[in-house]
């Protein structure tokens, strides 16, 4: 205790020369927490991008191009290890509304599919059930096509005519999305110009499409992907024949792969940003060096009157590990609260790897111990008659 109340009254008279190391200690922390949130918030930002496209189950379609029909559809809702499943049925058409025509996806949908691809209805309401049955031309847009042809998102209650068969056919609009602030969406837009979707059973009955283009499928909560994935390949030959084949996408793998590709990233970054802690560890031994050289005939002093090798070593190391804890701490302050800021600037979920914190305070005082060793070592060697010699 009197070791460490001895190294605060020195730093409190060389609070001066302390200054910048600190900062190069804090500059370093703050980089690697900065750069780990930032990791964290993105790969949360893109799992979410990529439920937002209802790539959080399983895809099922059929081989070569082929289609499925009802029978599969039933026969993959009656999967136990299976929560939801919707037809898919896309096409690409024409959209014309308020003397705009662009080109655009048509999707087939039904009632389920927002628990599945996760359509969030900025205005209106979703598909129903009485839609399907009645055949309704009710049809959803995006809010980007909303806002192009009338100015503002909500139109409910506006029509539109799409090309479906090259015939047009017009349609109320009941649901404007939220699609067009996706990230995905918004980086594809050049390509996907507009989102359509309409009750599958029309595009049945007036398109001609009698069969579906794929089938979307939840998987329930703790059931593992692969055995369900085998469930509903079993389930579908014990429907049709042992010579049918359909192609499942897991697409829990291709979450998981992208996953791995952010960890790998953030990690490079983080390592990069850690070379900074090396050279402010180097400045601490630098400032201690100067320190030896300025204390020698205080050191001189302690241990002509009973100062040991070992008082003189601890003290020192222990004055290079506060300094690194309090640069430490000092930067993951400003770390998190740069991270929580440009969070809400940005409109997203602040994030913070804690563990990756944990490790750098860590590695950081670490740092402090090695880089500390040769300056304490060499003020504990000074021969206490040449050290009270000099001034």
């Amino acid at each position: 205790m009197n070791l460490f109340v001895s190294v605060l009254k020195g730093f409190k008279r060389r609070k001066a020369n302390l200054l910048f190391p600190v900062l190069g200690v804090a500059l370093g922390v703050m980089l690697v927490v900065l750069v780990s949130s930032v990791g964290a918030v993105g790969k949360a930002a893109v799992s979410k991008e990529i439920s937002s496209l209802g790539l959080g189950g399983l895809m099922i379609s059929a081989e070569d191009g082929g289609f499925l029909g009802g029978g599969e559809l039933e026969c993959i809702r009656n999967t136990p290890m299976l929560d939801k499943a919707t037809p898919i049925i896309y096409t690409y058409s024409q959209v014309q509304c308020a003397n705009d025509q662009s080109d655009c996806i048509l999707w087939g949908i039904d009632d389920y599919s927002d628990d599945i691809m996760n359509i969030s209805v900025f205005y209106g309401r979703q598909i129903t059930k009485s839609d399907l049955i009645a055949h309704k031309n009710v049809c959803l847009v995006d809010a980007s096509y909303a806002k192009k042809t009338h100015g503002r998102e909500n139109i409910i209650g506006k029509t539109v005519s799409l090309s479906i068969n090259a015939e047009d056919i017009e349609f109320t609009i009941v649901g404007v999305t939220d699609s067009g602030k996706s990230l995905v969406k918004n980086i594809v837009s050049d390509y996907i110009p507009c989102l359509v979707y309409v009750p599958y059973t029309v595009l049945r009955v007036v398109g001609g499409e009698d069969q579906f283009s794929a089938i979307a499928a939840n998987v329930k909560e703790s059931v593992d992907f692969n055995r369900a994935e085998t469930a509903v390949v079993n389930k579908l030959y014990e429907y049709g024949t042992q010579n049918s084949s359909y192609k499942i996408e897991n697409m829990f793998n291709y979450t998981q792969t992208i996953d791995r590709i952010l960890d790998i990233i953030t990690l490079v970054l983080s390592g990069i940003a850690a070379i900074s802690l090396v050279v402010s560890g180097m400045s601490v031994m630098t400032v201690m060096l100067f320190s030896v050289g300025e204390r020698t005939h205080e050191i001189g002093i302690k241990k002509a009157i009973g100062a040991s090798f070992f008082d003189i070593l601890f003290e020192f190391l222990l004055e290079s590990v506060i300094i690194t804890v309090i640069g430490c701490l000092l930067g993951t302050a400003i770390g998190t609260t740069l991270s929580f800021v440009l969070c809400k600037a940005f409109s997203l979920y602040p994030i913070f790897d804690s563990r990756m914190i944990v490790i750098c305070i860590t590695v950081t005082a670490l740092f402090g111990l090695l880089f500390g060793i040769y300056p304490a070592t060499r003020a504990a060697r000074l021969n206490p008659a040449v050290a009270l010699r000099q001034k």
